[in-house]
């Protein structure tokens, strides 16, 4: 995948980068930065959107929009169209947009100046009509932060990259998403997903079995910064992560994604049957699971190995398997300080009376 050339862009677009912002990520004011010196032949502009003017993030952006007010504009929520409050942000920033094409992406993110040169390339190419890239982690100090950026470069960025090798099924992540304008409002535009919690893995199945129009992978990861995460902010960014998956695929997918962490297999072989053979077999689980994120960790972003590090390593594939387990139980999240229920295909429900809610109610 890496070494495939960039295609050449059969034309430059206008691209309009919709931004929402909730809070004051680590580095975002660095991470405004990097698109403020984006370089594109084509028109571009950035729109940062802010769900009220009383949110932390709204100074940083307004000396942004300042600062660069030939590139960035400033847009308040104007409606609370759905559920899910990313999606109300791009609701306005869509309304606001003047191009036609648009890019979604975080606020943690930071990109290379060529971001919008290689999404218009692959854009422009016949019959695509959405493109991705994979997302790594960077910047971390604290243990929280080297876990979160760690998994992101070892299973989120591998597994982008090897669902679309290996199968060819669309894995599109909300970091980095970009579409044509015409395409999204064909699939109802972001309306359409105001109540999905996984709304970028949403579009990325309508555009290939809807539309039947091609997902391309950028070849370069755009980057998520985390300094200064703790261990119960990482855990409680995959508890979330967890329901997303179970609601938004098969049972049988789901049980699958157990397989990723085969240590715990191993672990359950050793109780089962404790012997000498059997803890044999779990160190040597543990150690080929390690070489291959350290494998992934040097391809997507070169590492020093220190026992932090593994330490790092061991205690997030841990933490990331109960989420995976948990997924099967829990049916609520709570994201952007708002409690959250998730119906299947990732759908999200208002939430019931808190006295209406029996123990027995949960869904399994």
């Amino acid at each position: 995948h890496r070494r495939r050339p960039i295609p050449v862009a059969t034309r430059r677009p206008g691209i309009s980068v919709l931004k929402p912002l909730a809070g004051v990520d680590d580095d975002l004011e660095d991470n405004l930065a990097s698109f403020a010196a984006l370089a594109y032949e084509g028109p571009w502009e950035i729109l940062l959107g802010v769900h009220d003017t009383g949110d932390p993030a709204w100074p940083i952006a307004h000396a942004a929009a300042k600062r660069w007010p030939e590139r960035f504009r400033l847009h308040v929520q104007e409606d609370e169209t759905g559920l899910k409050p990313k999606v109300n942000q791009l609701i306005t920033l869509e309304r606001h947009a003047a191009h036609e094409v648009l890019v979604v992406s975080d606020s943690n993110v930071r990109i290379h100046a060529g971001y919008l040169e290689e999404i218009a390339a692959f854009i422009t190419q016949p019959d695509v009509s959405c493109v991705t890239h994979p997302v790594i982690g960077l910047g971390e100090e604290t243990l929280g932060s080297t876990m979160d950026n760690t998994h992101l470069a070892t299973s989120i960025a591998a597994g982008q990259v090897s669902a679309m090798e290996a199968s060819g099924k669309p894995l599109v992540v909300g970091k980095s998403m970009a579409f044509w304008r015409g395409d999204l409002e064909r699939l109802g535009g972001f309306t359409a997903v105001k109540d999905c919690l996984a709304e970028d893995f949403v579009f990325g199945w309508r555009v290939r079995y809807e539309l039947k129009k091609r997902v391309v992978m950028g070849r370069i990861p755009v980057a998520g910064y985390s300094r200064r995460k703790t261990v119960a902010d990482f855990r409680r960014r995959y508890e979330r992560w967890g329901v997303v998956h179970r609601t938004s695929i098969s049972v049988t997918t789901s049980l699958s994604q157990g397989l990723l962490q085969p240590w715990s297999f191993a672990a359950l072989a050793l109780l089962i049957s404790p012997s000498q053979r059997t803890l044999a077999a779990l160190v040597a689980v543990v150690l080929l699971k390690m070489g291959l994120d350290l494998f992934f960790l040097h391809f997507f972003r070169p590492t020093r190995v220190t026992p932090k590090l593994l330490g790092a390593l061991l205690l997030k594939d841990v933490i990331v398997q109960w989420c995976w387990f948990r997924g099967f139980f829990v049916r609520t999240v709570t994201w952007r300080g708002n409690k959250l229920r998730v119906g299947m295909q990732s759908r999200l429900l208002p939430m019931e009376p808190e006295a209406a809610i029996a123990p027995s109610a949960v869904a399994p």
